[in-house]
């Protein structure tokens, strides 16, 4: 009976701790977005015509992540496979990793190309690829370089390398909330996770918190901010359901501190892109919203199975299915 009153006197502990944790993450952050800034409402849809191509095989529906990097596409698949593109049209596997082992993202610094999941893999011109032993324990599923440091995430933690092969955090702890993405811009990164909240550092070990908006509070875990791109001199990030009635909202930000709400859309995002031109891309589960700046939206309707990543270079974007299928749009005014 003791040993049962104890174990008992445990869980109600655990309980109350988790209770004040989620107090603490609702009312313990600074809003950082500028709610008097009018934003732009998206209603109505086109849509989107464009030429179709096939990365590699289409059985195999686990393709993840497209990016435009020095001049060649690289596309990467949760079941180890890497693609190379000159022209987003023809491609080529360049790597094919024989444990199938998840990889998420790619990213190029230091004179090098990085693939990240379970594993990772470098490349010096985006072509030969290799494995690199590393010290991590889970996978990484989004990472970015700025200042000398590559910066990844693995939901609950924020890790950084300076090779690519040994990773850290100075926290110790685990976050309740999930981090969700990461960029590099204005010379910080910036992370954001459920909850509303986003850490942002400018050297990818000192981090500092806030929440964006306030209209994010009382969501359950795994809502809120989505995704997190950087370009031309403004962050942008979406999220899940701001104001509990179905709708998602776009936020814009030069810094990666202050924010602004920017545009307004029924539907549920997944990806946000932003090229060094500019041009914004928002994907959802059945629509595209496209803009030049982030005053003014175009929205779009896709045909079946929904687009998981784009790339964007000038005008030109390459929507990718998990399938492999490419979409080429061009976007014209």
């Amino acid at each position: 009976m003791e040993k049962c009153a104890g174990v008992q006197r445990n869980m109600t502990k655990k309980v109350i701790g988790i209770l004040l944790l989620a107090v603490v993450i609702y009312f313990g952050y600074n809003y950082a977005v500028d709610a008097s800034t009018p934003y732009y409402t998206i209603k109505g849809s086109n849509k989107m015509n464009g030429t179709t191509a096939q990365i590699g095989p289409s059985g195999d529906p686990k393709y993840k992540k497209i990016v435009y990097i020095n001049d060649q596409y690289i596309a990467v698949t949760l079941t180890g496979f890497i693609y190379q593109s000159i022209d987003g049209q023809t491609w080529k596997e360049v790597y094919r990793d024989t444990g199938r082992n998840s990889l998420y993202d790619v990213v190029y610094g230091n004179g090098y190309y990085l693939a990240i999941g379970n594993i990772v893999v470098k490349s010096f011109d985006g072509e030969h690829w290799a494995p690199k032993d590393n010290n991590l324990t889970n996978s990484l599923t989004e990472v970015a370089f700025g200042n000398g440091v590559f910066v990844g995430n693995n939901s609950q933690r924020i890790l950084t390398s300076v090779d690519g092969a040994m990773w850290g955090s100075k926290e110790s702890a685990w976050h309740l909330y999930l981090f969700r993405d990461i960029a590099f811009g204005d010379g910080k990164f910036v992370a954001i996770a459920s909850f509303g909240i986003y850490h942002w550092s400018k050297d990818g070990y000192e981090w500092s918190e806030a929440k964006v908006d306030k209209q994010l509070d009382g969501h359950s875990i795994g809502k809120a901010l989505k995704s997190i791109s950087y370009g031309n001199g403004i962050f942008v990030c979406v999220s899940d359901d701001p104001d509990r009635d179905g709708g998602s909202m776009i936020y814009l930000s030069k810094d990666g501190v202050k924010w602004k709400r920017a545009a307004r859309f029924s539907g549920t995002p997944e990806r946000v892109e932003v090229s060094p031109e500019g041009l914004i891309a928002v994907i959802g589960k059945k629509l595209i919203l496209v803009s030049r700046d982030g005053s003014k939206w175009a929205s779009y309707r896709t045909e079946g199975e929904y687009y998981v990543d784009v790339a964007i270079v000038k005008d030109r974007m390459l929507f990718m299915k998990a399938t492999g299928e490419i979409v080429e749009h061009l976007l014209h005014e």
